[in-house]
């Protein structure tokens, strides 16, 4: 009886072996249900203003933030958040003190196709004193949207009684993306 072996060091076998590593990982990335922002960063609209997403525009002047996160599992829709030290950076209105949330009392956060700049906002979370707010729940939906070009906003809920109306603004973002 004859047996014949292929080596690995023949070039076919390796080039073969290489392309179903290469497939299976990119099958594997593709399918990759979790999104997730390792940092939230305050937005600094100065000196060209921020940016504008669909019809979601930004604060007029900076906010800071000490430390957060965002992570949204696309098959579900479950989406959390969590920031700390959300704080004004500098403004010219007596109303927005520095190192304060100002008239904030509430933000949510918006998942949005940067492409097509479809969104969907969470329900509101409380934004305590020092700039604390975090929430863990469900989207209705997700934006239909590669997971390339999914951003987090965090924008403003509600504001403290006889306040300008600032709703909907919105005062940070998720950075660092990563897709699990």
């Amino acid at each position: 009886m004859t047996t014949s072996r292929i080596s690995i060091r023949h070039p076919w076998v390796r080039s073969g072996a290489l392309l179903l590593v290469s497939l299976c990982a990119a099958l594997a990335h593709a399918e990759s249900p979790r999104v997730s922002w390792e940092r939230i960063q305050g937005i600094d609209p100065n000196p060209a203003g921020g940016q504008n997403f669909a019809d979601i525009a930004p604060v007029a002047f900076p906010w800071s933030v000490s430390s957060g996160r965002a992570s949204v599992n696309t098959a579900t829709g479950r989406l959390r958040f969590a920031v700390k030290g959300l704080s004004i950076g500098a403004s010219p209105s007596p109303l927005a003190r520095i190192g304060t949330t100002g008239i904030v009392a509430q933000v949510k956060g918006t998942l949005l196709c940067h492409l097509t700049g479809e969104y969907v906002d969470t329900d509101p979370a409380d934004l305590s004193a020092t700039g604390d707010a975090q929430f863990v729940g469900a989207l209705p939906y997700v934006p239909a949207c590669d997971a390339h070009d999914l951003v987090f906003l965090l924008r403003v809920a509600a504001v403290v009684p006889n306040a300008p109306p600032v709703t909907g603004l919105w005062l940070a973002h998720g950075a660092v993306r990563k897709l699990h």
